[in-house]
């Protein structure tokens, strides 16, 4: 009963968005001109549900980091300061596995331009 449940609920939220893919193929087409960036990934993904996946990090990591940073704050200081950059490295984690389940896999050039928060994050933690 629970397997027919769950198919009903993804068929349906599959179906929801392949219509805003539609609409959003069909808008970009009357409004963007060819030299014109488009900005169809932007708009898909406000309104796109978190995936499963991004859902249990988010319930796996947030409290732990969470909890982390407030620590730290006691302390104050460089540790702090340096918890902040673990929180900016969750966000950009969070951010990655979030598109991850909306989108297919990106090409081996497109990859550092979607690492370079995360990049920058724990550069900026090394620092």
């Amino acid at each position: 009963m629970t397997n027919t449940n769950d198919l009903q609920s993804l068929l349906k939220r599959i179906e929801k968005a392949t219509a805003r893919l539609e609409d959003l193929a069909a808008k970009r087409s009357e409004t963007t001109k060819p030299d014109e960036p488009s900005k169809a990934s932007t708009e898909a993904s406000v309104d796109v549900e978190d995936s499963k996946a991004a859902l249990e990090y988010e319930r796996a990591i947030k409290p732990l980091v969470e909890h982390f940073v407030s620590c730290s704050a006691k302390i104050g200081g460089l540790v702090s300061d340096q918890a902040q950059f673990v929180q900016q490295l969750y966000t950009a984690q969070h951010d990655f596995v979030r598109l991850a389940g909306t989108c297919k896999q990106p090409s081996p050039s497109q990859l550092p331009t979607l690492l370079g928060a995360q990049q920058s994050a724990i550069q900026s933690a090394c620092a």
